[in-house]
């Protein structure tokens, strides 16, 4: 496995997508383009509106107002050109199918992936928002796999919309036939980009392609024209189902991005993990690289409190085993603080504390599990599809496995005739 350090950079596609483009319930929602604007004004069955409400549902984060600004101009200027019969187009109700459960990916870090090809943004906001080409480095570059889900969905969205202001201007029917459904589509998209699609064979690799869509060409051949675009959605997870991770993950600590819930002092307990040799206070590299992994969990930390353990085991140390607790703990403590002063994101303004420095009763059998250093956390995790408060035992990176990930395609269809 290579490297998966730091993120790149780049203007933030992650916030609460339900409540950028789909109507909140009191109906004052700013932005309901799916729904409303396509599912309505396509005048989706009901079937298909339920899948449209998965697909946004399952993109549960919300754009910036930017970002939403130019969905909602693309869903807007979809719809009104169909629903409108504008130029003669004569469509056919639209259709939000699902058409595969893919293959499982077993490189899912943190809610993250590798990925190469996807799009990238326009740092300006001016001219769409994927003005900059491709992302071509498929070594070092993690990325939320929902920024990936939601890139390839608005990226489908602009291409459309873009060739429905080009039939606008320049006369239907020679850009009607570069569609890729119907019977007169030919898919070439001559001056368009094409769609996007994720390759399904990439996905028994450790690195996501996202591809030109190939498919539909001829699809629905009902009708004279069409275009046809995938949208994906997760299905399940499965936590620390996936291929073996190693050091080399946590070299650095994973940098925040994609969905977050707030939780409230949840448990991170040792067991195995040598933080500390016998009698020493020192941390040692693996115990550095799991608080790392620990780090890498949340996209913004409020609170971190730190205890210290040790075991009833007679010591030679100066001030014994209650003072091997406290070491222990100022140990965890420093270590956090040397992260938070090397400019960890996650850390800016965490308040790290003292929790507990307690020693193992003697009347329990010496456990070497004591001899370490656990924390309660509180802040905004990283989440996919939810999270929970419960109990993590944490674990050696060498240890630790990526997650499983499998997804779900849905298809898009508009066909039409042209009077």
């Amino acid at each position: 496995m290579k490297t998966r350090p730091v993120f790149e950079s780049y203007e933030e596609f992650v916030y609460a997508i339900k409540n950028a483009i789909y109507e909140a319930e009191t109906g004052e929602g700013s932005i309901d383009a799916l729904n409303k604007l396509l599912g309505g004004g396509l005048k989706m069955a009901n079937t298909d509106l339920k899948n449209l409400k998965i697909i946004v549902d399952g993109m549960n984060t919300m754009m910036t107002t930017a970002a939403a600004e130019e969905f909602k101009e693309w869903a807007q200027n979809i719809s009104d050109y169909f629903s409108k019969g504008e130029e003669g187009v004569k469509p056919s109700t639209g259709n939000v199918a699902l058409v595969n459960t893919l293959d499982s990916f077993d490189w899912l870090v943190n809610g993250t992936v590798r990925v190469k090809g996807e799009p990238r943004m326009n740092d300006t906001g001016n001219g769409g928002l994927y003005g900059t080409g491709f992302r071509e480095d498929d070594t070092s570059i993690n990325t939320p796999i929902s920024d990936i889900l939601r890139g390839i969905f608005a990226y489908n969205l602009q291409v459309l919309s873009e060739i429905v202001d080009k039939a606008k201007s320049s006369g239907k029917e020679k850009t009607w036939k570069q569609s890729n459904g119907g019977k007169k589509g030919t898919g070439k998209f001559e001056g368009f980009s094409p769609f996007l699609s994720i390759d399904e064979n990439s996905l028994k690799g450790d690195i996501i392609q996202v591809v030109p869509y190939t498919g539909a060409v001829g699809g629905k051949s009902a009708y004279e024209y069409g275009f046809i675009f995938p949208v994906y959605t997760v299905y399940k997870i499965s936590k620390g189902s996936g291929k073996a991770l190693g050091t080399e993950t946590y070299e650095e600590v994973i940098k925040p991005a994609g969905n977050s819930e707030e939780i409230i002092d949840k448990p991170y307990n040792s067991s195995g993990v040598d933080f500390f040799a016998e009698n020493a206070v020192v941390i040692g590299k693996d115990g550095i690289a799991a608080l790392k992994s620990i780090i890498s969990e949340f996209n913004s930390i409020t609170t971190i409190k730190v205890n210290g353990g040790a075991s009833s085991k007679p010591t030679s140390r100066a001030g014994g085993n209650e003072q091997l607790a406290k070491d222990r703990q100022a140990a965890g403590i420093k270590a956090l603080q040397d992260l938070q002063k090397a400019g960890v994101e996650q850390l800016k303004g965490t308040k790290i504390e003292a929790g507990e420095a307690k020693v193992q009763d003697a009347a329990e059998e010496s456990d070497p599990k004591n001899q370490q250093v656990s924390f309660i956390i509180s802040g905004n995790i990283k989440t996919v599809t939810g999270t929970d408060n419960k109990e993590t035992i944490i674990r050696t990176v060498n240890n630790l496995k990526a997650d499983r990930l499998q997804l779900r395609q849905y298809n898009i269809y508009l066909v039409f005739n042209i009077a």
